[in-house]
């Protein structure tokens, strides 16, 4: 049903569908570029977009800065012609500054104040300072203890003693009801210029640990993002840009940057996002499986008529799970630098899960190493060396503030001139073997990285990647190939088939959304066998299973016309590595939508009539017809007055209406809810 005239939200009864309010019809067409921007973690890559043709027009990579991703931004927009930058209306950046800010933890020191039901709820949050102050809810949203202003004022003056930069605030049943954290709000309003984040205000999710940890999140990325925004904004306006800046939320959506400000938690895995945009809008395709291939990682997303799949639970990030909406992927610790090892004699091929400098791209910033590369590929075939032999180690980052040995200070001073090898570090501090070299804690703190032989380096000697020094690929190939007894096209053409293998693999668990759990445990034992059969690692036995995927696979990332086309051929799938593949972050950045979603639920009241519960309001109503359509008009309110601050003029909403029904003990079934939800999608205005 589409009631297009109405703009009051009416549905008129009480029945499941999906009902349109508002124009939908075509926007209009668009004039002068568009400038995606993805700060990855690696490269930073630019795509310059024509708006009216919807085609790329110029592109530009340049090395990520993470001490200062602003640097690289600036630089690949440097890299692009300034008479076609005069003309850009709109730039969206994607970023993965959030997620790391969280996986680092990074950011402000947050104060939260709470509103739990019980002491457990209170044990589960992990985070602090904290301060519990009077005022519950019941599940629905009900009141049970007002809010006392008092008592907020007392534990806000607490927590600004101890130094918080920000506050959050979440209380039980804020999702059904924000009523309380509105009111706690205020108070601080009174007392504070410092920044407030409301649970309700981002998720509408029941889980209360996770609401007030998202909460917590958000206001700590605060000053983070921001300082970033601030930074491309200025690095933008350096180079004759001016035009209004979007940033892509984790589900591939666009916000207005001054939005993203107040809700950077959404930006966290902006990155992959973007690349599953970007690749639906390159293909053309409806249906796809992504493959993104990075450095560090492959992140594999799924496409369903011509829209990214969600997550049903939230987006979890290192340790903290949040209420985060964002793209349902897999990403898997599989990349173009993972570290290739040989283990059991060189019969057994791994690929990482750790990230290494490839050998290529060192040789490529240093020549030097090639000498000492060919001595060590030299001997290597005269008598073979165990494969850490073949290690270097480099400097990478900033002097730690923690105090460092006597020995690793003189690592440290060993590679100010450049890279040096394993064996050439081990003579020079006396160590008696190349093993105990005092690298690993300069490692995890990033001050040296190690070069070793990587999947890219494989792709160099194999002819199908050129960007680094293929010499160096080759030397380093030339050693690992002496330890396995193999030739040296082998041993890559092994590593690419390992890594092919792999891609294919976090494909199947992604279409089927396996967990396939401990290879050792029963369940796991099978699980694995049976998708090693179907990828080949294992000869079948009594039986072969063959595996045809219906949707194409779409490879993004540098390498990936290298591994794709193998990992679909054991999948029986379409391969597609479509033009502009290696921007494709960037292009999505630009191709996005500002999207806003929210729900409400109606239910039964025990003493008859129906409450809308959920974070815009709470309300009651007589009959489930009246309740549905109090709904409609609120969610349609809601979200109409929210597009122009997330930066579309759109008006047309969409209401979906879907009803859960429990079942009885004598077969039957009884009504428990409406769920009743509503998607306004728009272009960003430039």
């Amino acid at each position: 049903m589409s009631d297009s005239s109405s703009g009051n939200g009416a549905v008129h009864g009480a029945r499941p569908g999906t009902y349109t309010f508002g124009d939908s019809s075509a926007p209009r067409r668009r004039e002068g570029y568009g400038l995606g921007l993805d700060a990855g973690g690696t490269y930073t890559d630019a795509a310059l977009l024509d708006l009216a043709t919807h085609t790329v027009v110029a592109k530009a990579k340049a090395p990520t800065t993470p001490r200062d991703l602003a640097v690289g931004v600036a630089q690949a927009v440097g890299a692009l012609d300034a008479a076609l930058l005069a003309r850009v209306s709109l730039v969206s950046l994607s970023t993965t500054l959030a997620t790391n800010a969280l996986v680092e933890d990074r950011g402000a020191r947050v104060g939260l104040l709470l509103m739990p039901v019980t002491d457990a709820a209170l044990a589960q949050i992990a985070t602090s300072p904290v301060r519990v102050v009077p005022g519950k809810l019941s599940v629905d949203g009900r009141e049970i203890e007002p809010i006392d202003p008092d008592a907020v004022r007392e534990a806000a003056a607490e927590l600004l003693a101890e130094g918080v930069d920000a506050f959050a605030v979440s209380g039980y049943g804020g999702a059904n009801n924000p009523v309380h954290e509105q009111a706690v709000k205020a108070v601080l309003a009174e007392i504070t210029v410092l920044p407030v984040v409301c649970g309700h205000e981002l998720t509408g999710r029941l889980d209360f640990v996770r609401r007030a940890h998202t909460a917590v999140l958000n206001a700590r990325l605060m000053p983070v993002v921001s300082a970033l925004l601030d930074a491309v904004q200025a690095a933008l306006t350096s180079r004759g840009v001016h035009a209004p800046l979007y940033v892509v939320r984790g589900d591939g959506s666009l916000v207005r940057v001054d939005v993203a400000r107040r809700r950077p938690i959404e930006t966290i895995l902006s990155g992959p996002a973007a690349s599953v945009v970007g690749a639906r809008f390159l293909t053309g395709e409806p249906d796809l499986v992504v493959v993104d291939i990075g450095g560090t990682t492959t992140d594999v997303a799924v496409v369903e008529a011509g829209r990214v799949r969600i997550g049903d639970d939230g987006a979890t990030v290192g340790t903290w799970r949040t209420s985060v909406t964002a793209a349902d992927l897999i990403t898997t610790g599989l990349g173009g630098d993972s570290h290739v090892h040989l283990t059991e004699g060189g019969s057994k091929l791994t690929l990482g899960p750790g990230r290494v400098q490839p050998l290529s791209f060192t040789a490529l910033e240093h020549p030097a190493i090639l000498d000492e590369l060919a001595a060590i590929a030299d001997e290597a075939q005269r008598e073979p060396m165990a494969p850490i032999h073949l290690e270097f180690f480099t400097l990478a980052g900033p002097r730690p503030r923690t105090p460092l040995t006597v020995r690793e200070e003189r690592l440290l001073a060993a590679l100010e001139s450049g890279p040096r090898s394993r064996r050439g570090l081990a003579v020079d501090l006396g160590a008696l073997a190349v093993e105990l070299l005092p690298s690993q804690r300069l490692e995890s703190l990033g001050v040296i990285r190690r070069c070793a032989f990587t999947p890219s380096d494989a792709l160099h000697v194999l002819d199908r990647f050129n960007a680094y020094d293929g010499e160096a690929a080759r030397l380093g190939a030339t050693v690992l190939a002496a330890f396995a007894r193999r030739g040296v096209e082998e041993l890559c053409a092994w590593t690419v088939d390992e890594f092919a293998r792999r891609v294919a693999h976090t494909v199947v668990r992604r279409e089927l959304s396996l967990t396939i759990g401990d290879p050792d445990g029963e369940d796991g034992v099978v699980l694995h066998g049976l998708l090693d059969v179907i990828l080949g690692a294992r000869t079948p036995g009594a039986f072969g299973v063959a595996f045809t995927a219906r949707r194409p696979l779409v490879g993004l990332g540098a390498p990936a016309h290298a591994f794709l086309p193998a990992a679909a051929a054991l999948l029986g799938a379409r391969a597609i590595v479509p033009p502009h593949a290696e921007v494709a972050n960037a292009v999505g950045a630009i191709t996005g939508r500002v999207t806003l979603r929210e729900r409400v639920r109606i239910q039964p009241e025990s003493a008859g009539g129906y409450v809308l519960v959920g974070p815009i309001a709470r309300a009651e109503f007589g009959t489930l017809g009246e309740a549905q359509d109090g709904a409609a008009a609120m969610l349609v309110d809601h979200l109409r007055r929210r597009a122009r601050h997330f930066g579309t003029g759109a008006e047309a909403v969409t209401i979906q209406v879907a009803e859960r029904r429990g079942l009885m003990a004598d077969g039957g079934s009884q009504f428990l809810e409406l769920v009743v939800e509503g998607v306004l999608e728009g272009e960003a205005e430039g």
